[in-house]
């Protein structure tokens, strides 16, 4: 017997026994999923309020769901792998490079700050009075071999830490050589940077330096000295060092042609002569130093802001 009910076609049972139905399985198979999966959907019984036995199996819907992921071959698998390895090794890079520019920027408004309470008043000093000669760290506690690769990176980071402390900012190659000569080894191999890049990551950690690009800072002390070197590298001179010089220069001669600036510069850092290279180093400096509205740029002219 059948009859039609709101649209659709509904088939009267001649037969009143539930339990008489069959038990049905339907089995869904998806194909390309993200992972292998199989669950397994039927009716359940939750008593909400009170129990009560109810005629009537339970268990004769049943839904299989089966999820098959894409088979994926070997070699795809290990290029996968390798592009979420290069990822995290981007993300682990843009971070260094985002704290090294936080710790940059930490200096140069540190920096910024005493060259304005220093510009205030000059007064007689003369800006020759405020250069002083490059001294190097002696004593730093390493004589030999033995002692630089027998102690650990904590021990050899105390020496690191003196040199800093005399010589900071200071490049990592001169740290290096500091500690060749200290330790009477003819050549720094790699053994000896290896111990060296060891012994400054335990400063770094233990927070007694902080490490920006190749140079290395006293973490206890922000004061930046224009220091005269006898065989001056403008590579081996940090971007503070030269921006503190930039600035003196200004407050005692007040504005300078941008073309005369570089020789200045260079002559308070002991340079006899200018070189392209060094020009262009001091000229990067001056650049940033202009976007940072720490000096200005007018008619070719430099003056402080």
């Amino acid at each position: 017997m059948m009859k039609v009910r709101k649209g659709y076609l509904v088939r009267k049972a001649s037969w009143t026994s539930y339990n008489d139905i069959k038990c049905v399985y339907s089995i869904c198979v998806c194909m390309n999923m993200t992972e292998n999966s199989l669950e397994h959907i039927h009716l359940v019984k939750e008593s909400i309020v009170n129990l009560h036995a109810w005629k009537g199996k339970l268990d004769l819907i049943n839904i299989v769901m089966i999820g098959l992921s894409e088979d994926i071959p070997i070699h795809e698998e290990k290029r996968r792998q390798q592009i979420q390895d290069q990822a995290l090794e981007d993300i682990i890079q843009t971070a260094n490079e985002d704290y090294a520019e936080i710790e940059k920027e930490r200096f140069k408004n540190n920096n910024t700050l005493k060259a304005f309470d220093d510009k205030k008043l000059p007064g007689k000093v003369k800006l020759k009075d405020e250069i002083v000669e490059y001294k190097q760290a002696e004593d730093i506690g390493l004589t030999s071999q033995e002692d630089l690769f027998k102690k650990s990176s904590e021990e050899v980071a105390k020496s690191i830490d003196k040199i800093v402390e005399v010589e900071g900012p200071v490049h990592i190659s001169e740290v290096i050589k500091r500690v060749k000569d200290s330790c009477n080894i003819k050549r720094a191999g790699a053994n000896l940077k290896k111990a060296v890049n060891g012994a400054i990551s335990a400063s770094e950690d233990a927070g007694n330096i902080i490490k920006i690009g190749d140079f290395l800072y006293d973490s206890a002390s922000n004061d930046v000295s224009i220091r005269k070197r006898h065989k001056p590298n403008i590579d081996l001179i940090s971007d503070e060092e030269i921006a503190k010089n930039i600035e003196r220069i200004l407050v005692h001669k007040q504005s300078l042609s941008a073309k005369s600036l570089p020789k200045e510069v260079s002559r308070n850092f002991g340079f006899k002569s200018t070189s392209k290279k060094t020009a262009n180093k001091i000229n990067s400096v001056l650049d940033l130093m202009i976007a940072d509205n720490r000096v200005k740029l007018d008619n070719d002219i430099v003056e402080l802001k």
